[in-house]
């Protein structure tokens, strides 16, 4: 389903985002800051924008730098219409799972 294939490519996003995160000792459960990604159909990212901030600086840095890192998504072979409907410009949320 559809559905299926837009949560399939959204982990592909997370898990290409935390390869490159490295977690500062700041760091506390129950942190979130979102991102605004935009993309293009190559998965290249064109802008960052923080939506919503932890409160904690070198938190949001160290997120900002872990998108920053990956500069292009790989493997999002997807229909236009998806890309264009969920991936031009979607909301990433940073959490610490510990």
């Amino acid at each position: 389903t559809d559905l299926e294939k837009i949560l399939f490519y959204s982990s592909l996003i997370r898990e290409q985002i935390m390869l490159n995160w490295k977690k500062p000792k700041s760091s506390k459960l129950g942190m979130q800051a979102e991102f605004i990604i935009s993309l293009v159909p190559t998965g290249e990212i064109i802008e960052i924008e923080i939506k919503k901030r932890s409160g904690d600086e070198a938190f949001d840095r160290s997120a900002l730098q872990a998108i920053n890192k990956v500069n292009r998504f790989y493997d999002l072979q997807m229909p236009r219409k998806m890309f264009d409907e969920n991936f031009r410009k979607f909301i990433v949320i940073f959490s610490p799972k510990e």
